[in-house]
């Protein structure tokens, strides 16, 4: 029993062993390590240069396979236990590095092959300077590019995004950090590296810009930079809506310091080259009639209400009144409407001058037109809806697009309201005249003003005085005004001022003619 403990001890032991030195091997990289590192993408050891402060790993693959993590010190050497020191070359990339230090392991231990990775990122000052809000020298790391730069100084309104420079030894580099935030293009936005300095220029609020206006996703108005294209600028636009023109576009170039300035016309795929000059203007035209969605509504007494897809100025009203079902048994036709909400009232302007005027300020005629525009529906199609729905008559009635039919329900009633001892509904009779339904009514009141009965058409709104001409319609109105009320004493008082005011007039008169 004691030697199979032992055993199980001992087996636990070389287990326990063996994971160390696995651990101890791979020499896996600290999680607080891996938190620090926030990349946009995987580092590329063919582009990376290595620099003081980048920690690397050191791999071995020996007799006995060894790794270690070290860093590269700040004269850009890189210590390595019982080997000594190995001195990085200028800009350096990472690739390089992994070559060259191969060979140099390979003098002291005898290995099968050397990788060696990347750690840990540097951190280094560059200086920025321009027009940002923060000039001076900034702490960033290797992995950061030149927007992360920018952004942590901080831009101003005025600051130039499309001509930031970065200065490298003896090379300047005009860098356009709109691009890469518009189109994602990380050329125009590399990674820094230590000993850069940064410059970004102001730009003019007004002048140096190319512009783009009309049928393109985004239109805009941005700093120029040499060598943009038409291509250039559409692209920055988010390229064109479904209902552009893209053989139709033009571009207002100036002549002269003034305001003159002339068109070129351009076709997009032949001139995407063409190139801009500051203070060009482009215009991207919109298809005529490109996939225009014309619909009409049915709704009311219709077997199939709703939306009804048409070809504006050739559906007819019979045409889509079948497609939705027709009429249902109880419609009334006489009182259906087509109702035009594409056709601006023609008599707006006046409705409103005369909506913010006094009644009492309006003249004779003023009033009358002013009845008119409150009594009628200005967007009323006059339509005859039982000869329009007649197969047998050529009476077609074309619809446009947001047209709206309505059909009521049959009520087989008129209305008869005002002075009258029973006022109400009453059953439609055939050939009936307005007299007839007002002695049904039970005759007038006293108060009756029986000169000004109005009939009131329930289709139309339109109010015309009695005439037995007139025929009474389903849904129509017979109203009886009343006589205004008379105050007596009010009369009185007011005629007794008026004759006082009269002789005293009089008096004066006859005193100066004496």
């Amino acid at each position: 029993m004691k030697s199979l403990i032992l055993g199980w001890l001992l087996l636990i032991v070389s287990f326990a062993s063996a994971q160390i030195s696995i651990h101890d091997t791979l020499n896996i990289v600290p999680l607080s390590l891996r938190d620090q590192l926030v990349l946009d993408e995987k580092i590329d050891p063919s582009s990376y240069h290595l620099g003081p402060g980048d920690e690397i790993l050191v791999f071995i693959d020996g007799i006995q396979p060894v790794s270690m993590n070290t860093q590269v010190l700040p004269d850009g050497s890189i210590f390595l236990p019982q080997m000594g020191v190995f001195h990085l070359k200028e800009n350096e990339t990472l690739v390089e590095t992994s070559a060259r230090l191969e060979g140099f392991v390979k003098q002291y231990v005898n290995a099968r092959r050397v990788q060696v990775s990347l750690a840990n990122i540097k951190r280094f000052k560059v200086k920025v300077a321009g027009n940002v809000q923060r000039p001076g020298f900034l702490v960033v790391t290797g992995s950061e590019r030149i927007t992360d730069v920018v952004i942590k100084a901080g831009l101003l309104e005025s600051s130039s995004q499309r001509l930031v420079q970065i200065i490298r030894d003896d090379t300047t580099m005009t860098c356009d950090v709109e691009a890469f935030c518009r189109l994602g293009d990380v050329t125009d936005n590399p990674y820094v590296r230590q000993g850069d300095r940064i410059y970004v220029p102001a730009q003019d609020s007004e002048f140096n810009k190319i512009s783009i206006h009309g049928a393109v996703n985004q239109q805009l108005s941005i700093e120029y930079r040499p060598g943009d294209t038409l291509k250039r600028l559409i692209d920055f636009a988010l390229g064109f809506k479904p209902n552009a023109d893209s053989a139709r576009i033009t571009v207002a170039r100036f002549t002269s310091e003034g305001s003159d300035y002339e068109n070129i016309s351009l076709e997009f795929h032949e001139d995407l080259g063409f190139e801009l000059e500051p203070d060009d203007r482009v215009m991207v035209y919109f298809k005529n009639d490109y996939k225009r969605k014309h619909t009409v509504e049915v709704v009311g007494e219709i077997n199939i209400p709703g939306f009804y897809p048409i070809t504006e100025g050739e559906a007819t009203l019979r045409e889509i009144i079948e497609q939705a079902g027709g009429p249902t048994g109880r419609a009334s036709l006489a009182n259906a409407q087509l109702i035009r909400t594409q056709v601006a009232s023609r008599t707006g302007r006046d409705l409103a001058r005369l909506r913010e005027m006094a009644v009492a300020e309006m003249n004779e005629e003023e009033r009358e037109y002013w009845k008119l525009l409150t009594r009628e529906s200005q967007n009323l199609v006059a339509v005859n809806f039982a000869r329009a729905l007649d197969a047998e008559r050529r009476w077609p009635v074309k619809l446009l697009d947001g047209d709206r039919i309505y059909i009521p329900r049959l009520t087989r009633t008129i209305t008869v309201t005002g002075a009258v001892h029973n006022p109400g509904m009453q059953t439609l009779q055939h050939g009936g005249t307005f007299d007839r339904y007002l002695a049904a009514a039970g005759g007038f009141t006293k108060r009756a003003r029986k000169s000004r009965i109005q009939i009131i058409k329930g289709r139309t709104g339109a109010w015309h005085y009695a005439d037995s001409n007139i025929p009474i319609e389903e849904g129509d109105t017979i109203f009886v005004p009343e006589k205004p009320l008379y105050n007596r004493w009010s009369i009185f008082r007011n005629t007794v001022s008026v004759v006082a005011q009269l002789s005293t007039i009089a008096a004066v008169v006859y005193s100066l003619t004496r």
